[in-house]
């Protein structure tokens, strides 16, 4: 069964929310969204993660995409956020939380502050992403996001 998110909007106020529970421990997982290595495992093609709060954040895609930040959170191995600017008319914020759950972990995602139209494609973008971030955490490779997110966005249509 797959684990949709969800999209909220109020007034002009969007946010993208997705629960999801990984059989990693909070540790694995945070190795994965907290790194420079670890990013570049599943989620881009080149990343700059810093440690501390304040610092910033450099995320590269593969068709070329950046996406900046400042940390403004983070709490290893339960809570990391930081910025997403990409670009003048897309800046939102990211929030990541971790608690163990299960024998595993409950992952929660959280995407704030994205223009109406940007967070309807950024929603099945997400699912993909996770999917890929879940296969590697098995061991697995992470899979061919465009395929992933096509089938995930009709998971979306409205």
């Amino acid at each position: 069964m797959q684990q949709t998110g969800t999209l909220s909007v109020d007034g002009g106020t969007t946010e993208i929310t997705f629960t999801r529970h990984l059989a990693a421990t909070p540790e694995a997982v945070w190795e994965l969204l907290a790194t420079t290595v670890g990013v570049t495992r599943w989620l881009v093609q080149d990343s700059s993660m810093s440690d501390s709060v304040g610092a910033s954040v450099r995320l590269v895609f593969g068709d070329g995409a950046e996406v900046t930040g400042t940390i403004t959170e983070r709490i290893p191995p339960t809570a990391l956020a930081h910025g997403w600017d990409y670009g003048p008319d897309a800046r939102s914020e990211v929030a990541w939380s971790l608690a163990p759950s299960d024998g595993g972990t409950r992952l929660g995602l959280v995407h704030r502050g994205l223009p109406e139209e940007q967070a309807r494609g950024y929603l099945p973008g997400w699912h993909a992403y996770l999917e890929r971030l879940e296969a590697v955490l098995t061991g697995a490779a992470p899979g061919d996001w465009e395929a992933m997110y096509a089938e995930a966005a009709a998971l979306y249509n409205d």
